[in-house]
């Protein structure tokens, strides 16, 4: 072979591996557009001029890591998005938005037509998916047990593929608004066995059909997938699922409302059972759901399986039907920077800001709740349960109609540098511990309303180690019915030898302000416990000394409102 045959079969294949590079990088690179209006299943995708009209055309095509797939905003699809294609790391294919207006909307329900008289304010319409829930002009209406019992605007039954629902008049005309629609779909979107997706500023609603396990969005047996952005609501189950095996994903800047039924403990955001370990929710606002806004839940039938490594930030959670936050049988989770209020809409006993609670067969271990505000749960702020090694410091935890921190059926754990003030019992709770001690240093707890600071239960005392705290309450303490002043305190229960028992001096506790005046007894006079930043970032110690509760003293005028930064 000469020189320049050479030099001609190297050229060219330095082309061909050049064509082969472009044609992928391009396929990596490619778009598609999608428009319910518009569109045409026959087109390419390929422009907004040339866009696919189904979420059916979608689910059929196969798509290239890197790959975009866009719906046009404004429009809505009554189907469900099954993705069909695996993206890679650093090559994710993304399910996003294209256009202006309002996100686009996967609705689970099917607006209904053909009504026919039944009788009188009675209607019925031809419809062979049995429906989970119902809505008439976004409202939902009233599951009824019979045709017979429907007798009020907004009642519904189902029998036999016939929907009967009451009606003034013709529903066509008396529901316009959308309409009345039915729930024909069990998910919205369900990602099953696939790894890196991202989902983008996509609205699902009203999946509720099939099975009552109707979740808006499922993740199931799927790692690396990212839900960012968008609204889900009103499913019949939850907002979002992720479970079975599904890991390393991530839930943030989701609005999450109205999720579950009355028949059910639907919640905003779950992580379910299963070995889904290493989730994360961020920047998250949960509420008016039906159960919890937010939970990591494990299998408590069978295995026993949590989902391990989850972790909670910068959320909202608020007005829930039972916690704002729950870890249950899951390990070496993290809560911290979120807000959790008024959570036990629908059973006060389990009205809590955050709860830590597990089993006797899996107990959960080390459990982190730091930097939170939890106030006017219709409970308890942060409640535990069967959790071993948990640590709880620097939150606030204010106005909660039952206790500031319940700790119960114990085995260590840390409560530190918690302000907790206003609560509706006492500020700390501590029942049954097993083995081993817990750590309860630099508390601050003020105006509790049954005017004691800490109670302990007879099965606690000599389990809690005590001391550095400041109490303002009439009573430090109380065993059992019996209450005590500050020294009886000291003297029955040999601890907070080096507490404090006097007005903490808050700025302005009724307008949300728990820093510390300038006078306050708090400051320089709590313990070094290994942490190294209050509340708000602060350093620790930031003068001389470690002040008692969840701010350090800076010496300079407070801001007055409680705000989290939100992550991007």
């Amino acid at each position: 072979m000469n020189t320049n045959e050479f030099v001609q079969k190297v050229q060219m294949a330095i082309l061909a591996v050049f064509s082969v590079f472009v044609m992928s990088s391009a396929g990596w690179a490619a778009t598609y557009y999608v428009d319910a209006t518009n569109g045409n299943d026959s087109n390419t995708g390929t422009s907004e001029a040339a866009s696919w009209k189904t979420i059916a055309k979608v689910n059929v095509s196969s798509f290239e890591p890197g790959n975009y797939i866009l719906f046009k905003r404004g429009e809505m699809w009554r189907e469900t998005l099954i993705p069909s294609s695996s993206g890679t790391n650093g090559s994710p294919i993304i399910f996003a938005t294209y256009g202006s207006g309002n996100s686009p909307i996967i609705n689970g329900a099917n607006l209904i037509s053909g009504w026919i008289a039944h009788d009188t304010h009675l209607w019925k319409a031809v419809v062979t998916t049995q429906p989970y829930h119902v809505f008439f002009n976004k409202s939902k209406g009233n599951k009824e047990t019979s045709v017979g019992a429907i007798d009020a605007e907004y009642d519904w039954y189902w029998n036999s593929n016939v929907l009967y629902v009451y009606s003034s008049s013709d529903p066509e005309t008396v529901y316009t608004s959308p309409g009345i629609e039915a729930g024909a779909r069990q998910w919205c979107i369900f990602v099953n066995a696939k790894n890196y997706i991202t989902l983008e500023n996509i609205d699902t609603k009203y999946s509720g059909a099939i099975s009552s396990d109707s979740d808006n969005i499922l993740i199931r047996r799927s790692n690396h997938i990212t839900v960012r952005g968008g609204t889900t609501s009103y499913s019949f189950q939850d907002g979002i699922m992720i479970i079975s095996e599904s890991s390393n994903c991530i839930i943030t800047n989701v609005t999450a409302h109205h999720n579950g039924d009355s028949t059910n403990e639907g919640n905003g955001i779950a992580v379910f059972n299963e070995s889904a370990d290493n989730n994360t929710i961020a920047g998250c606002t949960t509420h008016n759901n039906q159960g919890d806004g937010i939970v990591f839940h494990g299998d408590d039938i069978s295995d026993y399986d949590g989902p391990d490594n989850g972790k909670v930030s910068y959320c909202k959670a608020y007005r829930n039907g039972e916690q704002g936050i729950e870890i249950y049988m899951a390990t070496n989770c993290i809560v911290e920077y979120n807000e959790a209020y008024e959570n036990g809409q629908v059973q006060i006993s389990n009205g809590q800001g955050i709860k830590l609670a597990s089993i006797e067969e899996k107990r959960n271990v080390g459990n982190v709740v730091r930097y939170n505000y939890c106030h006017d749960n219709l409970y308890t702020g942060i409640s535990t349960y069967k959790d071993d090694w948990f640590e709880i410091y620097y939150n606030i935890i204010a106005s909660n109609a039952g206790y500031g921190v319940a700790i119960s059926d114990y085995n260590g754990g840390k409560v530190l540098n918690n302000t907790i003030y206003n609560s509706g019992k006492t500020g700390i709770v501590f029942q049954t511990a097993t083995i081993s001690n817990a750590e309860l240093k630099n508390n601050l707890i003020d105006s509790s309303q049954w005017g004691t600071g800490i109670r302990l239960y007879s099965n606690a005392v000599g389990k809690v180690t005590s001391d550095y705290n400041a109490v303002s309450d009439t009573y430090f303490g109380r065993v059992d019915a019996s209450s005590y002043n500050f020294s009886d305190w000291k003297n029955a229960t040999s601890q907070d030898g080096n507490s404090i028992a006097a007005d903490p001096q808050l700025v302005a506790p009724t307008d949300s302000n728990f820093r510390l005046n300038s006078t306050s007894p708090c400051i320089d006079a709590g313990v070094p416990v290994g942490l190294n930043k209050d509340f708000e970032g602060t350093s620790v110690p930031k003068d001389h000394g470690i002040d008692i509760g969840a701010y350090e003293h800076k010496g300079i005028a407070p801001i007055t409102n409680l705000r989290f930064v939100t992550p991007q």
